[in-house]
């Protein structure tokens, strides 16, 4: 074989070898397509779909005068205050934890993680500020941060300043955290009047509501939180407590109630997820 060739088939076997590189780029970057948009629908332990942040402060919004719909997303329109239905659930239902990180958090963490859940965590800016790892560790494993104001205060209480500043203080230890701003909002004690609900807005937040109260609170002991959990239907929003007094009975009821809703052919979602689902 001559010196031209050898060139010539040289050159072939790299461009060749050019083009079998190309083919595996645009297939490692493809995904393959079967693995694209996951189902929220499926018990699976599937990529989740990317957090929902904040939008953009908007200092406009005006003072509502009505209310409208008895959904667990609250918005402002116009005028209204807007409580959004989840219109298109499949089977979801959310699991939400109110006024975290507290020492049994990481229990908690530990038990969705061997039961395949993503829950939501309304958290506490102060008991954020003590235990940031917490909140880190949470969200790293792919469950939804919410803010529940700093301090836990009965918002109606506070002038516009103090309400900000519980608002706005939280999101930015969430933030630090977490490397992302909150979507969601809860009231403490879920008590809330329209400027209450303005200074939400404002932030680009949604405030949410529950739709199933299991009572912990009240340590109502671990069979009635159960059993008032398993009442769910799809698109509700399940409130519980990872935060607060002994939370011991809560975290025993945790499983139970996760295959007790997984026996009804409902799975337990972020709020990410099931708000995705809302008619905007």
């Amino acid at each position: 074989m001559n010196v031209y060739a050898r060139r010539r088939l040289a050159v072939t076997a790299i461009g060749a070898g050019l083009a079998i590189a190309l083919i595996a780029v645009i297939a490692a970057t493809s995904g393959g397509g079967e693995h694209e948009n996951p189902s929220p629908r499926t018990g699976q332990d599937k990529a989740q779909p990317a957090p929902l942040t904040a939008k953009a402060r908007n200092k406009h919004v005006k003072l509502p005068r009505r209310v409208a719909g008895e959904g667990a997303f609250m918005t402002i329109e116009r005028r209204t205050v807007r409580l959004d239905d989840v219109q298109d659930p499949g089977r979801m239902v959310a699991l939400t934890f109110d006024d975290g990180p507290d020492r049994l958090t990481p229990a908690f963490l530990k038990k969705l993680k061997q039961l395949k859940v993503k829950a939501s965590f309304f958290v506490l800016g102060a008991n954020v500020g003590e235990h940031p790892q917490i909140v880190r560790q949470a969200a790293q494993q792919g469950h939804t941060i919410a803010n529940h104001t700093y301090g836990h205060p009965d918002m109606r209480s506070l002038g516009r300043r103090d309400q900000q500043t519980e608002i706005v203080r939280t999101q930015g230890l969430i933030e630090e955290a977490t490397g992302s701003r909150p979507y969601f909002f809860r009231f403490p004690g879920h008590d809330w009047n329209f400027k209450n609900v303005r200074q939400v807005a404002q932030q680009g937040l949604v405030a949410v509501r529950f739709s199933i109260d299991v009572q912990d609170w009240r340590a109502v002991g671990r069979r009635a939180i159960i059993d008032n959990a398993l009442a769910a239907k799809p698109g509700d929003v399940i409130q519980l407590h990872d935060g607060g007094p002994d939370r011991g009975q809560t975290l025993e009821a945790l499983g139970p109630i996760v295959r007790g809703l997984r026996r009804r052919n409902l799975e337990p979602v972020t709020l990410d997820e099931l708000y995705r689902s809302t008619a905007r």
